[in-house]
């Protein structure tokens, strides 16, 4: 595919619904990258998507985001869709540096734990949602400096406890989503 993805106009390019396994962007200008319900198995190669607006990966067989390098997206990144992957763990330091990053889409994944400092950078995100996970509580502070966040879903984990600590800078939150889970 790379002789799509080279053309030095193209802004938008919708992949999704196809048997990729494997895919690397060589687009500088490239804004929007949809890539769902493909057979990948790792992170695509975005060495040159220095321009990338939303990056929609969902429905695939990425399990592992160790080995991912995000290059210079943090720089434009603002959407990431990352849904129905079957991520078992986010690496801490995985978002460093994603001040832009506003919509991040976890849901339907194995994700267990989070790491009180994962959202650290993201200081301008405003939707975040991990449905449909295995999480069985969050840490304290965890959304310390994500005073933006306007709409939180964490439907249907295990989560049986909800500190106040873990909301409290939350001063803008409009919408929260704790249904389906075992608070009590």
């Amino acid at each position: 595919m790379p002789y799509l993805s080279s053309s030095t106009q193209l802004d938008y390019l919708n992949l999704a619904d196809n048997q990729l396994t494997n895919y690397s962007v060589e687009n500088a200008n490239l804004r929007i990258l949809v890539l769902a319900r493909n057979n990948l198995n790792t992170f695509p190669n975005l060495t040159l998507a220095s321009n990338l607006h939303l990056l929609d990966i969902s429905f695939n067989n990425i399990t592992n985001l160790h080995d991912v390098e995000f290059h210079d997206l943090w720089l434009t990144l603002q959407t990431l869709v990352l849904n129905n992957n079957n991520i078992v763990e986010l690496p801490v330091g995985i978002f460093d540096n994603f001040y832009f990053l506003r919509f991040l889409y976890l849901d339907i994944n194995s994700l267990t734990t989070i790491n009180k400092t994962i959202f650290e950078d993201m200081k301008l995100m405003r939707h975040l949602t991990m449905d449909y996970n295995h999480l069985k509580s969050l840490p304290l502070h965890l959304f310390t400096f994500n005073g933006r966040l306007i709409s939180l879903s964490l439907k249907f984990n295990n989560l049986t406890v909800l500190f106040s600590e873990t909301f409290y800078p939350l001063a803008r939150l409009e919408s929260l989503y704790i249904e389906g889970n075992y608070i009590i």
